[in-house]
């Protein structure tokens, strides 16, 4: 795998670090080529390196990557997966009996579950609040003593949704991390024994770490036997809605002395126009500059303002599209929460207008083929060894619901707990 001085220093560092990253700059093949490092020092033993990083789009092309890169059985020696998918896998499925609230078993309800939106429905109805709000139950994380973040909603809208969910054995993505932070914090055999299991943990997308997840890493951390690798970008910072801190991204690099000294700031993705535009919104010392093909791309970044995102993109972005001569499939619509997506995706699509991602699906992934037809029509159009994979992966999951782990996805199966 080619890297550069930056990446490669980084990567042969032995000790605990926080690199910052800036756009494009090759964090994901950085943070691969660490894990290939990592692994060379734990096979043939019983110990592995986690990578937990935001999306499951992220674990996906990580998990491609190391299968390209790396060597046969390397997948046993490493847990790549979101921060939710870990905490559920190594402490909620093995220690939830230890919950009252949850000692006869749970169910995972995910947003766009059925259940998820009439208990939702059901509590803004009874606190005289417009089912529109509905999506702001999914911006709440919980803090470290149980207290919601700060809503629109108000904390005891949200308390009352929790408690529902709870009395029905449904539990969602804060409370997740919420109890499985309690689990550590009431049994410290639990920390000590992940940092036994655990040689290495790498974290991506650090910068959008919430207070509870970070102290679930700092419980590990300080049993001692675990070193961190984190990465992220404090001019990135984009869920501070859900309860991020980027402060906690240096503050806990501080607290485990983390080697502070690298930071990749070549862009290999976007023009020198475009990062000029960035470094006025978020200016770095020193600054982020270009490299690569598109370095020298001449065209101009532009800003448009619109009461709404739907009108921005119909009345600006498409027809600027047609003006351009640049097909659908070749331009991107970005958003901080697949939410956002999600119904600018609808809208489009009563409009005509093809998309692939949030609201393309005119059907629920949940439906019980959906996942794995999707992959075969995909590998039928693009043939590769990944798509191979990836409907393998679904084939397995639909044989075993209750290892349908997916999390961060507008759509995703429950997984049930006995």
């Amino acid at each position: 795998m080619n890297l550069t001085r930056e990446q490669r220093d980084a990567v042969l560092c032995d000790e605990n670090t926080l690199i910052e990253a800036c756009p494009g700059s090759g964090k994901t093949r950085t943070l691969v080529a660490k894990l290939l490092h990592c692994l060379d020092g734990v096979r043939n033993t019983s110990r592995k390196i986690a990578c937990v990083t935001y999306t499951n789009a992220a674990v996906y092309e990580i998990e491609h990557r190391v299968r390209e890169y790396g060597s046969s059985g390397d997948e046993d020696y490493c847990d790549i997966s979101t921060i939710h998918s870990f905490c559920l896998v190594n402490i909620l499925n093995h220690f939830y009996w230890r919950i009252p609230e949850y000692s006869g078993g749970f169910s995972v309800l995910t947003p766009e579950a059925e259940q998820y939106q009439k208990t939702a429905s059901d509590v803004l109805a009874e606190h005289g609040l417009p089912k529109q709000l509905a999506e702001g139950f999914e911006n709440v994380n919980r803090q470290p003593d149980g207290t919601p973040t700060s809503s629109e909603l108000g904390l005891s809208v949200v308390i009352d949704f929790w408690e529902r969910l709870q009395k029905k054995g449904f539990i969602d993505f804060p409370n997740i991390i919420y109890y499985s932070h309690r689990l550590l914090a009431e049994n410290p055999s639990l920390a000590r024994a992940l940092s036994c299991k655990y040689a290495w943990m790498l974290v991506d997308e650090f910068q959008d770490t919430t207070e509870l997840q970070v102290e679930i890493l700092r419980r590990i951390a300080k049993v001692g036997n675990t070193k961190f690798f984190l990465v992220g970008d404090p001019c990135q910072s984009i869920f501070g809605f859900a309860g991020a801190r980027v402060e906690l991204m240096e503050k806990f690099g501080d607290e485990i002395g983390a080697n502070l000294g690298f930071r990749l700031l070549a862009n290999y993705r976007s023009s020198e126009k475009i990062v000029q535009h960035a470094e006025r919104v978020f200016s770095r010392t020193p600054p982020m500059y270009a490299v690569g093909e598109t370095a020298d791309a001449d065209i101009e970044p532009v800003y448009v303002h619109a009461d709404t995102a739907f009108e921005a993109i119909r009345d600006s972005f498409l027809p600027s599209l047609k003006t351009l001569g640049i097909e659908y499939g070749e331009a991107a619509i970005i958003a901080p929460w697949w939410v956002k997506l999600w119904h600018l995706g609808k809208a489009l699509r009563e409009m005509g207008v093809p998309i692939v991602g949030p609201g393309a699906r005119p059907y629920r992934k949940s439906h019980l083929f959906a996942a794995l037809a999707e992959q075969v029509c995909a590998f039928i159009a693009y043939p590769s060894r990944k798509g191979l994979y990836q409907i393998e992966k679904e084939l397995f999951l639909l044989l075993n619901p209750k290892n349908a782990i997916a999390f961060n996805e507008p759509f995703t199966r429950i997984l049930l707990s006995q």
